[in-house]
Formats: C-alpha cells, sequence, structure tokens
C-alpha cells in the first residue's frame, strides 16, 4: 500500500493507540496521547523522544520530501484538469485547432503521475524497511514495559502501539495496575535514598 490508496485510519481500542499521520505537517499526531492510558508506563517526553526518530528516519529515507512533492503535484494536478477542460471547450468550439495542445497536456499528465506514483511507493518501501528495523531495535525497551509497536500495511498514514501487558503476553513480570506500578516506583525510590555505602573499617 501507498499513501495513494484510500485506507480509513482506524480509531483506538482498549489493547491498541493508533498515531495518525498528518499530511499537512509531515508529522505523527501523539497530542492526543495521555500516560493513563499505557497506566504509566510510558511518558508523554518518551514518546515524544520515539517519534524523533521516526521523523528522523523518513526525512532520511526521502519519504517527506515526496509528501511535499505530492502536496504540490495536487495543485497542479487541479490546474492541469482545469486546462484540460479549457482546451476541450475550445477544440469543441471549432476553432480551427487540431486538438494538439490538449494532447500535449494529457500527455504530460500521465507521464508526471506515473513518475511520482512509482518514486513515492519506493521511497515508502525503503522508509518502512528503515524503520522495522528500528522498531526491532526498541522492541526489547518498549517490551520491558509490556508494550509493542506495529507498522499496518497501510504505512505511513498511522503506527500502532499495543498494549501486551493487557494480556500478559511479556517475557517479563509486569504489574496489571498503576497502583501496583506506582508502588514499585516508590519502592525503588527509598532504597536509592536510604542507601548506605558499604564499610570495609
Amino acid at each position: 500500500m501507498t499513501v495513494f490508496q484510500k485506507v480509513p485510519v482506524p480509531s483506538s481500542t482498549d489493547q491498541m493507540i493508533v498515531f495518525p499521520f498528518e499530511y499537512s505537517l509531515k508529522k505523527f499526531q501523539f497530542h492526543h496521547y495521555s500516560p493513563d492510558v499505557t497506566d504509566e508506563r510510558l511518558s508523554k517526553s518518551e514518546l515524544e523522544s520515539f517519534f524523533e526518530d521516526i521523523h528522523s528516519i523518513l526525512k532520511s529515507s526521502g519519504l517527506l520530501f515526496m509528501i511535499t512533492l505530492l502536496n504540490i503535484f495536487s495543485l497542479l494536478y487541479i490546474i492541469f484538469l482545469i486546462v484540460i477542460v479549457i482546451l476541450l471547450i475550445y477544440f469543441l468550439l471549432g476553432n480551427n485547432h487540431d486538438g494538439s495542445f490538449l494532447f500535449i497536456f494529457m500527455g504530460m499528465k500521465i507521464v508526471t503521475s506515473t513518475i511520482v506514483y512509482f518514486t513515492i511507493r519506493y521511497r515508502t518501501k525503503i522508509s518502512r524497511n528503515k524503520v522495522m528495523h528500528f522498531l526491532k531495535q526498541q522492541d526489547e525497551k518498549f517490551g520491558a514495559i509490556g508494550l509493542r509497536w506495529n507498522l499496518p500495511e497501510a504505512f505511513p498514514k498511522w503506527i500502532e502501539l499495543w498494549k501486551d501487558y493487557l494480556n500478559g503476553s511479556t517475557g517479563i513480570e509486569i504489574t496489571s495496575s498503576r497502583e501496583e506500578l506506582a508502588s514499585l516506583r516508590k519502592s525503588r525510590e527509598n532504597r536509592e535514598n536510604n542507601y548506605q555505602p558499604p564499610s570495609y573499617y
């Protein structure tokens, strides 16, 4: 799938959080996220840092540039249609024109559309592979807190964060409630504050 295909972005559920891609801003949107929805397992700053890395990958792979080009092309496409309609009307009115300009503009539209289409498909594939590699590197980090990132077939339209800790499908023991997690954090802080270095004398 590519950015050309009209695939509706799904809504978030109790098991999964959806972060849609905003094409006008060329960024994934996460302003709706609150740490409460992951039981305080992922902070807003950690999520922001994660998406900064994702956006850097999309930029380095050339996809963000192609999305900018696509926005420009969409405007040019409308202009092409207007020109073609005007030329078609002018030709049908019989003003002694052979319609060559009409065919030239139609040919330009077809060639340009084809180039943009295949270029974006190529860049999308490269970006997807790079993001997938990055997510695999993050598996241990997020898996330790019971979370897992997933790329849909419609990437980059959205990206998913699955809350695996709700199903207990994680390799380590994960607390099941926010209260238990807060208690563990407080206990850890107390141990750190009360720590006394060993005496050798």
